[in-house]
Order: C-alpha cells, then sequence, then structure tokens
C-alpha cells in the first residue's frame, strides 16, 4: 500500500503539523540554502502514517510560492514498478523551454529494454537539464517512498546526489526505515547516499501527548475532563501515528461519539468506538499476506490481550514451536507485532492492531479462546483474579462472578475501595441472574462495605 499521490500540493498548508516544528524549520533552512545556490538532499524517514507525506507538503506549498519548479515522483510496490519509474512521473510534465536541454529519451521511455548500458549517458543527460532549469528558478525534487524503488532509479539519484550542491535544487526523499530489508535496494545504497550527499535526515517519531493534547485543543473546545478523555484516548489507541490519530477521530465523529451542541461540543462513551475503516483496511491488507495460519494465531493473540506470554499463546494454540517461531517473524515483519523488554513476551505494535484483529474473531470462536486462557490463568499458582474475571466475563461463563469477588476481595485488602466497588458492580448483575440467593447477600453486604470506604475516602 504506497502513499497516495501528491496532489493540489498548494492548498496543503491547512494540515496539522504538531510536534513537527523542529523539522519544519530544519527543511526551511535546506530550501533557503538551495534558492541560495546551495543544493542539498534531505531524506524523511519513518513509519506509515507518521507524517512524512504531510511535511514534505507543508514545504511543496512553501515552494511553489516562492515561484519554484516542483517535480514529484512515487516508488509503488517493487513488485510492480519498472525500472526509473519515479524519474519517469517526476519529468513526465515538467515545463521545457527552448534555453534548456530536452530531457534524456529513456527517461521519458523508463523500463524498456536497452536503458542499463547508457546509464552513464543518462545521468549526464539529467544533470544537464537540472542545470539548466535551476539556473533559472530553484527546482525541489519530490521522491516518495523510496524503500520500493528499484536498483537504476537509485543509481539515478546518486548520479545526481554527487552533481547537485553546485545547483539551486533540493532533493527530498522520503522512506520508511522500518520496512528496509536485507533484499531491498535502497537497504544497499542508503550508505552511500549519505556518504556521498551528506544529507539532511530527518527520522519522524511519534507524536507525544502535548502535542496531541495541542491538536485536540485546537480542534475542538471541550471541557477540561474530557479533553483530557480524548487525549488519552487517543494516545494509548494510536500511539501517537498521525495517520492513525486523523482517522480515529473523524470516526468518532462519524459515530456521533465527539459532537458539536448548542452548549458546545461533548465528548461521549468511548469505549464503544470502533476500529476506522481506513485503518482496518490498512491492517487487513497486512495480515493478508501472511497466510491463513498466522492468521489464526494472531487472532488468537488478540484475545490473549495486549501483551501476550510466548508461552500462553503456544499453549493454547497447540502449535509446534517451529510454527509459532514463523508467525511471529512473519508479523514482526509485517510490523505488526514487538518484541517486549523481557524477551518472553510479544506486543501488537499499536493497540488499533489488535482491535481489528480481535473483532474479526467470530462470537463462538472468541467465547471459546476467552474461556481457554481463563482456564490457562486460574492454574497458575498465583493467579491474577483480575485476569482471570476478565477473560470469564468475555466467554459468558458464569464462574466470572467468583473471580470478580476475589478481584474486588483482593483490592479491598490493598485499599482499593473504588476497584473493589467496581469488580463488585460488575459482579451483582450476573449473580442476581444466576447465583443462589445467599451469595447474593452476602455480594450486598460487600458491596455496602466497599461504598462505605468510598465515602470516607472523599
Amino acid at each position: 500500500m504506497s502513499t497516495p499521490p501528491l496532489s493540489h500540493l498548494a492548498s496543503s498548508t491547512a494540515r496539522n503539523l504538531y510536534g513537527r516544528q523542529e523539522d519544519v524549520a530544519a527543511l526551511q533552512a535546506a530550501w533557503r540554502a538551495a534558492c541560495a545556490g546551495t543544493g542539498g538532499l534531505a531524506l524523511i524517514t519513518g513509519e506509515a502514517g507518521i507524517g512524512k507525506t504531510s511535511l514534505v507538503e507543508h514545504l511543496v506549498a512553501t515552494a511553489r510560492h516562492d515561484g519554484a519548479e516542483v517535480l514529484v515522483g512515487h516508488c509503488y510496490d517493487l513488485e510492480s514498478g519498472s525500472p526509473y519509474a519515479p524519474w519517469a512521473e517526476l519529468l513526465r510534465n515538467t515545463s521545457v523551454e527552448e534555453e534548456i536541454p530536452p530531457l534524456p529519451t529513456a527517461v521519458h521511455e523508463a523500463g524498456l529494454p536497452g536503458i542499463a548500458g547508457n546509464r552513464d549517458a543518462l545521468a549526464a543527460g539529467l544533470s544537464a537539464f537540472l542545470a539548466a532549469l535551476s539556473a533559472r528558478r530553484p527546482v525541489m525534487l519530490v521522491l516518495e517512498d523510496m524503500h520500493w524503488s528499484d536498483q537504476a532509479s537509485l543509481d539515478l539519484l546518486r548520479a545526481v546526489v554527487r552533481r547537485v550542491s553546485a545547483w539551486r535544487v533540493l532533493i527530498v526523499a522520503t522512506f520508511r526505515d522500518n520496512e528496509l530489508t536485507l533484499d531491498q535496494p535502497l537497504h544497499r545504497v542508503l550508505p552511500q547516499l549519505v556518504r556521498e550527499g551528506r544529507p539532511l535526515r530527518l527520522d519522524l517519531r511519534a507524536l507525544a501527548a502535548p502535542d496531541i493534547q495541542h491538536f485536540v485543543a485546537a480542534r475542538y473546545q471541550l471541557p477540561a475532563g474530557d479533553e483530557a478523555r480524548l487525549v488519552a484516548h487517543l494516545l494509548h489507541y494510536t500511539e501517537g501515528n498521525p495517520f492513525f490519530l486523523e482517522e480515529l477521530l473523524r470516526t468518532l465523529e462519524h459515530e456521533q461519539l465527539v459532537t458539536l451542541t448548542a452548549q458546545g461540543w461533548r465528548l461521549g462513551d468511548l469505549t464503544q468506538a470502533p476500529v476506522p475503516p481506513l485503518v482496518r483496511q490498512l491492517i487487513d491488507d497486512r495480515v493478508a499476506r501472511l497466510g491463513a495460519s498466522t492468521q489464526r494465531l494472531l487472532q488468537l493473540a488478540s484475545v490473549i490481550g495486549p501483551v501476550i506470554p510466548i508461552e500462553h499463546w503456544q499453549a493454547i494454540a497447540g502449535v509446534p514451536d517451529e510454527v509459532l517461531a514463523g508467525a511471529v517473524e512473519q508479523a514482526h515483519a509485517a510490523q505488526l507485532l514487538r518484541e517486549m523488554a523481557d524477551h518472553s513476551s510479544l506486543a501488537f505494535s499499536h493497540a488499533l492492531f489488535r482491535e481489528a484483529l480481535y473483532s474479526s474473531v467470530p462470537l463462538l470462536q472468541r467465547r471459546a479462546w476467552h474461556r481457554q486462557v481463563a482456564d490457562l490463568l486460574a492454574e497458575r499458582a498465583s493467579p491474577e483474579p483480575e485476569a482471570v474475571a476478565f477473560h470469564l466475563v468475555q466467554a459468558g461463563d458464569g464462574r466470572a462472578v467468583e473471580w470478580l469477588i476475589r478481584a474486588g476481595q483482593r483490592a479491598e485488602r490493598r485499599d482499593a475501595a473504588r476497584d473493589a466497588t467496581a469488580r463488585y458492580e460488575q459482579a451483582l448483575p450476573l449473580l442476581e441472574q444466576h447465583g443462589p440467593s445467599d451469595a447474593l447477600a452476602w455480594l450486598y453486604a460487600d458491596l455496602a462495605e466497599s461504598y462505605r470506604y468510598v465515602d470516607l475516602a472523599r
């Protein structure tokens, strides 16, 4: 899934760039240097959705405002790309003037046989074209998704980069550094590009809580409590990924969980928020490439929880070591799972990944897996009653009442009266439906006692 093509970029400055002020300043400085006659290369890296294209759009809007020639090319999945394809796209609609040398024929005919033998002439012709064009006005070249670039396009980039410092040209290349593999051409060429081009390199990372808070405050005028609740929800489910952030907010608005009333903005029950459709599609696309066996194992992992003890996963899955190891390797390569610091557990790379996988599990299968997880946890020497109770509740298993009461009692022993009250309140309707009257009486007594402690704590 490639980044959508840049189009109508001059209007893109409306996009929010919270948390990217230093990156914007660095790119603007590189652009000013290029306009003054010292060209260069800027590499923008980061995971999918982290904001590479938004940052480029902002810079492109500046360049067009300055009267520059802006040329944009994209790389697509390695299996579908052709040699020189990003350069051909980039130069296809260039305005050619009489004083500027014509583009090399090979660029117009990207992908045709016979080009490889004339790479030096191609590089020289393209360089002459760019030198002449930049003599008339500054030039910005944008190459998107270079992690999918072919070797020929990268060789041509290296040739241009070696000459660019003498031109009024800034080359901006984006790629996903976390998806580079040993067999991809960029993995081999990147050290040479860095050595020869001495580029500005911006490694975009996740937005922090203050960035998300500023974003939310600018978009809505929520009461302080609602704003804090929304920021916490966004931080948990998006982990600072701007694409996920935008899509989750769009979904919350569509589901009327964030609404503008006559009294102002209001926030609804965020526990009812679904996975955004575009995020779900992105996750489905990744998972679909992994095969049925790995998909099923990941679905099971989503039921186990946000953190997946490998021992538990294997015990419930009942698969050989090599099968689980293969699934983990595939999921790691697809950026779905990451290893925890204890080296005995895994976690989903984003909470939304788990949510999407979990919602794809049929109800009866989901309940069966929750019951298996609960049984496994209950057999431990010192079981965590909260965890066992959670899985039994999700399984629709009557034993949940016993474990909810245990969880409440443990919370009381830890002077956590509010937690105890929550567990007892959760157990009450289940016991009222199915439990004996004497057990119900004891629960009422425990609940009354917990209410008393909550009142005393106020």
